[in-house]
């Protein structure tokens, strides 16, 4: 093994900035509140505009105190969306969203053929649903604009003015949207890639270190809790270093991708094989005592030894195991248990199984 532990690796690692993974794929999930707070603020904009457009270019009594009362109406509901988004369903927001794009129409309708300028607000909120939203319920946003302002128009009785209007402002508010869209995927998709990388060993595709860890600790948690065994496999690559010494990087490269393609093939898949960094591979066993983790581990080392049996160099790997509670109480024990492990059947002659002792004195100090 190398000259640092896993458990002493993961405490020097505890003060340092983690990038968790977990936070790029929820981010979606964090953005329900950034959603209902930016709604919030283009409406109260956008009423602001409106109030101000409704003293320079008055209305009809009856038409200002029906829009100011929907205005007040819509704002009151956006604030309770705003506080109280933890305790609402989650498409109260979404439904705001239609609200915003009706009363828009309500504008278009009261300035009839002056109402031009007000379409602008469409875009507001068109661009607001498909940054936030899925593109097919965005989408629907787009398709209750174009029925509502359609009727908006056809009410404010503007004759063939009407129809450019309204092809006009869906045509904009249909490319800009789509474009939002466009970018919108591609900043997903970075995300995505940027999680991917975060918890992937570049090289085998495996789960890397950091990956490791979380998995580790958290069903250690969950064996802790439940009072079920958990069973820790390490291991170490014989002879990699033969490898790459003679053949070069890029063929220990080569080696560890077919490692990888053996670890996947024999391994079951709640039990992901994951690269611990350099020649160092681990498994976290749920629910497995040590008789459970020596079979695993003794088919791992077989199949390993078979694929490069042929080899001019030939790889072997030397696994040992821990099991709590049997051989640790505590996670660092754990990780030390399997370790020491480790040393002892690289000690013992290399490509064999070992299993941790009840004693930390029973397994040889490392020099």
């Amino acid at each position: 093994m190398g000259e640092r532990r896993p458990s002493e690796e993961a405490a020097a690692e505890a003060d340092a900035p983690v990038f968790a993974p977990s936070d790029l794929l929820d981010h979606r999930a964090e953005e329900k509140d950034l959603m209902a707070r930016s709604l919030l603020g283009l409406w109260a904009i956008g009423a602001t505009v409106f109030l101000v457009a409704l003293v320079a270019d008055p209305l009809s009594r009856t038409q200002t105190e029906l829009l100011v009362l929907l205005d007040g109406v819509g704002l009151i509901a956006l604030v309770i969306v705003a506080l109280e988004r933890s305790h609402l369903p989650a498409w109260t927001a979404e439904a705001c969203a239609y609200l915003c794009q009706l009363m828009v129409s309500c504008v278009v309708w009261a300035y009839g053929a002056d109402s031009a300028r007000f379409a602008l607000f469409y875009l507001w909120f068109s661009v607001h649903a498909f940054y936030f939203l899925p593109w097919r319920r965005a989408a629907r946003q787009l398709v209750v604009v174009g029925v509502s302002y359609s009727l908006a128009l056809a009410a404010a009785d503007m004759g063939g003015k009407a129809a450019v209007q309204w092809a006009l402002t869906m045509a904009t508010l249909a490319v800009i949207c789509t474009m939002v869209a466009v970018l919108r995927r591609r900043v997903d998709g970075l995300v995505a890639r940027l999680a991917a990388t975060a918890v992937t060993d570049a090289v085998t595709g495996l789960g890397n270190r950091r990956s490791f860890d979380d998995l580790l600790e958290r069903e250690f948690e969950r064996a802790r809790r439940a009072n079920h065994p958990l069973t820790l496999v390490l291991g170490d690559l014989d002879g990699f270093k033969i490898v790459n010494d003679s053949a070069g990087h890029r063929a220990g490269d080569d080696v560890l991708r077919r490692l990888a393609a053996v670890l996947e093939e024999t391994s079951r898949r709640p039990e992901p094989p994951m690269r611990l960094g350099g020649d160092e591979f681990g498994f976290v066993l749920a629910a497995s005592d040590e008789f459970d983790g020596r079979r695993f581990a003794e088919r791992m080392r077989v199949a390993i030894s078979q694929e490069f049996a042929a080899d001019p160099h030939p790889v072997t790997i030397s696994l040992g195991l821990a099991t709590y509670p049997h051989h640790a109480p505590g996670l660092a024990d754990l990780v030390r248990a399997a370790d020491d492990a480790v040393y002892a059947a690289k000690q013992a002659g290399r490509n064999r199984t070992m299993v941790a002792t009840t004693t930390p004195e029973a397994v040889p100090s490392r020099p």
